[in-house]
């Protein structure tokens, strides 16, 4: 069968479609705490995925009419717009992180036992997995809005972890052909 064929490329295009939705919806979801436990973000990291998270947390409050959800969606806006005005900061002293750079977690870096940045983002699901956790005794709401949360942060790490992996083994392939090519350019290879 021919490697281009329509039922293939539809076929590699749905599950690349079916995985970019899924990288939203765990963005979106995970970007409902990512305020409250990371700090100075990229300068596009938080833009329709803040919107959409926006969105759903309104989306909440209203299913739930708990007044605890409306204290959550003030006190998100309020640290988003800390967190934008961090990531202004650092671009003003010339700090420049990727521009969807996803956040230092600063929450986890302080657990006594966690000491590098990639451990800290290991650990952040099952912190926010506490945390709501902890919050479900005070509204049930707000507690599974976190929970859940703390599963679309795992999912959204093995994606991202899952694709830089992609990326170096394609760069460690390119490296390998570059060899080979540059050999064969000198004749010292057939």
């Amino acid at each position: 069968m021919d490697q281009n064929s329509p039922d293939q490329t539809h076929s590699g295009s749905s599950f690349r479609d079916a995985m970019n939705i899924l990288y939203m919806a765990v963005l979106t979801h995970s970007t409902c705490v990512t305020p409250f436990i990371r700090t100075r973000f990229g300068t596009h990291a938080n833009g329709l995925n803040a919107v959409l998270a926006l969105l759903l947390i309104m989306f909440v409050a209203a299913e739930s009419r708990d007044p605890a959800m409306y204290d959550f969606l003030v006190a998100w806006l309020v640290f988003l717009v800390f967190q934008r005005l961090v990531t202004f900061q650092a671009v003003l002293n010339r700090l420049h992180d990727h521009s969807q750079y996803r956040g230092f977690p600063w929450a986890a870096m302080l657990l006594p036992f966690v000491n590098t940045e990639r451990a800290a983002k290991a650990v952040e699901p099952l912190l926010c997995l506490t945390a709501g956790v902890l919050l479900y005794l005070v509204s049930h709401a707000l507690g599974l809005l976190v929970m859940s949360a703390s599963v679309s942060m795992l999912i959204l790490r093995l994606m991202e972890v899952g694709a830089v992996n992609s990326q170096v083994r394609h760069m460690r392939d390119a490296e390998i052909e570059h060899r080979i090519f540059s050999e064969r350019f000198r004749g010292s290879r057939s």
